[in-house]
């Protein structure tokens, strides 16, 4: 379920971004908004998917419990603060990416984080 949701959500960014790309690129207008266009439709599938998966997470018993909790209820502050961030567009992409950030963080984390061994002989001197 990680690895799965890590590549998933990998995807999505890299669509997000090579679309950002493209759109600003190929715009005749730069003061286009994000509210047109497909960045913002995969930011809305993001969103979803991430907060799913936060949600699945935070009942999980991994050492990334408190991080999927913190993440979780800043989601939940965005989404009730949703009206006002969407009237602002920099604020509402600002708090949106930095979300999708974190959570993609914390999920990079949970699968390419290891644990230092210990080993059995001379424990207190770190062998």
């Amino acid at each position: 379920m990680k690895k799965i949701d890590w590549v998933v959500q990998t995807l999505i960014i890299a669509y997000a971004a090579g679309s950002a790309i493209y759109n600003h690129l190929t715009q005749s207008h730069p003061g286009a908004g994000i509210f047109k266009g497909p960045l913002f439709m995969i930011l809305m599938l993001l969103g979803p998917w991430q907060l799913l998966s936060s949600f699945v997470m935070a009942f999980s018993s991994d050492r990334f419990v408190l991080h999927n909790r913190i993440h979780l209820i800043s989601s939940a502050i965005f989404l009730s603060l949703l009206g006002y961030f969407i009237r602002m567009e920099v604020l509402f992409l600002i708090m949106t990416f930095l979300l999708a950030g974190a959570y993609y963080t914390i999920t990079s984390l949970r699968i390419f984080y290891k644990e230092p061994k210990q080993s059995s002989f001379l424990p207190h001197l770190g062998f």
